[in-house]
């Protein structure tokens, strides 16, 4: 067994029990006991278990109600949605080659001071080597210009990840020491820093009070963001699976409920993470080098706040309608509506918790990311093709979710393209 063949099973595990190893070693290393970090680490998995578990259950059940609604009303969606754009980069040399690249990166950049970051969320290490993938492709097999791209993405994304840390610590209530460095909730908080921001600055409608305390406030029952995801969910499940009531009524239950449970998988992980966090802060704080430094990790963490989840729910359906109406989107999101929590989540601390805001600012920004989606789709097809995905003749795919995705690979396109006319290479 090689090195890459043990790199290559390190990812292959679920995330939750890669997580539990990363950090029971990082709080080893910061100084806990083995059993007081082991329990932290555990108590870490357990909550991202609970949420991954709780968020599948709403997408799987809630995602078909929405997808129906929306295809009465779409036309020319000649485009096939699928996550078999993201699952072929586990066939590539990729999963094995991240964590060499990613770790030695960003120490380097920790110890010249370019970054307050440490990411150890080693699992969404895949958001910066899709890139790196798709860069590979659309290049015609040139690894300098893969590993170029991985290599400038993971670091504008720790720099994203130290200016937006204070902003989300705040509003979700987090250590001091702890930032995001997943690739899609770093887009969305640059979106929220700067779409957010100018939404806010619209006198109506930055009066309106939509965060989850003043709804339940003003419209008590009505206003409690569980109430909320009912009564949505059953008006969008009436819609797309009449007449089978009792798949309506399920549906509207299950939405309450995971938005109802998900905070309480959020207290479980916090309670392993604060540990972490705490023996991190205080071994460093006796280093100047690395004092002040950032513990990079998941944002699906916030999955589990009722803003989040309440404005993840409103995002889907004005995204899918808009999706469905709109002439120059030729494909519908589908099996991606349950991941537009990374895409909603960092909108929140910019607009003042405001739900109505924030589902507005995503849902323009899940809009134009699935234009791109379009526009980046032969791609796509071609490097499915190339790594084994299940391709048909004549038909072009894409994944329309993580707008930041296909912004970024049109971007490493069209310079792509300008290198070649340039050097005719």
């Amino acid at each position: 067994m090689t090195i890459w063949d043990i790199l290559a099973a390190v990812f292959s595990l679920p995330s939750y029990v890669l997580m539990l190893i990363v950090l029971w070693i990082i709080g080893m290393i910061a100084g806990l006991k083995p059993s007081r970090a082991f329990r932290c680490g555990l108590l870490y998995a357990i909550g991202l278990w609970g949420l991954l578990t709780i968020s599948n259950l709403l997408g799987s059940n809630f995602a078909p109600a929405v997808v129906n609604m929306s295809q009465k009303w779409a036309v020319g969606k000649y485009i096939v949605d699928t996550p078999g754009v993201w699952t072929v980069i586990f066939a590539t040399l990729w999963p094995a080659l991240s964590i060499p690249i990613q770790l030695g990166v960003n120490f380097i950049l920790l110890y010249i001071g370019f970054t307050k970051t440490f990411n150890i969320d080693v699992f969404n290490f895949q958001f910066y080597y899709f890139l790196a993938v798709y860069a590979y492709v659309l290049s015609g097999g040139n690894w300098i210009y893969s590993i170029i791209v991985y290599i400038v993405t993971e670091i504008i994304i720790l720099k994203i990840a130290d200016f937006t840390a204070p902003a989300i610590q705040k509003h979700f209530g987090l250590p001091e020491n702890v930032s995001f460095t997943q690739f899609a909730s770093a887009c969305c908080a640059v979106v929220g820093a700067t779409l957010g921001k100018l939404f806010m600055k619209i006198p109506k409608l930055k009066d309106i009070k939509a965060d989850p305390r003043s709804l339940k406030e003003r419209f008590g029952l009505f206003g409690d963001p569980v109430v909320i995801g009912l009564i949505v969910a059953l008006v969008i499940s009436a819609i797309g699976l009449w007449p089978d009531w009792i798949s309506i009524l399920s549906t509207s239950v299950i939405v309450a409920a995971c938005i109802y449970i998900l905070p309480k998988m959020v207290a479980i992980l916090i309670e392993g993470l604060v540990g972490i966090c705490n023996a991190v802060r205080d071994k460093v704080s006796k280093s100047k080098r690395f004092k002040g430094i950032y513990i990079g990790i998941d944002s699906y963490i916030t999955a589990g706040y009722e803003d989040v989840i309440s404005a993840v729910v409103l995002t889907m359906v004005f995204t899918e309608i808009a999706c469905a109406l709109i002439p120059t989107i030729h494909a519908l999101p589908v099996t991606g509506l349950p991941f537009f929590i990374g895409d909603t989540n960092f909108i929140l601390p910019y607009v003042g918790g405001n739900i109505l805001i924030a589902a507005i600012v995503a849902t323009i920004w899940e809009i134009i990311g699935a234009h791109f989606a379009s526009w980046v789709a032969p791609i796509y097809t071609q490097g499915m093709a190339m790594y084994g995905g299940a391709v048909e003749p004549g038909v072009l795919y894409t994944w329309v979710v993580c707008p930041g995705w296909h912004i970024a690979l049109w971007i490493w396109n069209l310079l792509w393209q300008f290198i070649t006319h340039l050097f005719g290479a």
